[in-house]
C-alpha cells in the first residue's frame, strides 16, 4: 500500500466519519429522552 489512490483516501475517510457519526450518542453521551423518543415515532 505505497500508492494510494484517491478512491482509496476517500473509502477511508468515509469510514472514519461513518464511524463517528455512528458512535457520536456514545462518545458525546446524549441522553436517552424524550428526545430520542420522538425521533422513534
Amino acid at each position: 500500500m505505497n500508492q494510494w489512490t484517491n478512491a482509496k483516501l476517500c473509502d477511508v475517510a468515509n469510514l472514519i466519519l461513518g464511524a463517528i457519526l455512528f458512535f457520536s450518542p456514545w462518545l458525546f453521551a446524549f441522553a436517552a429522552g424524550p428526545q430520542s423518543q420522538n425521533s422513534a415515532a
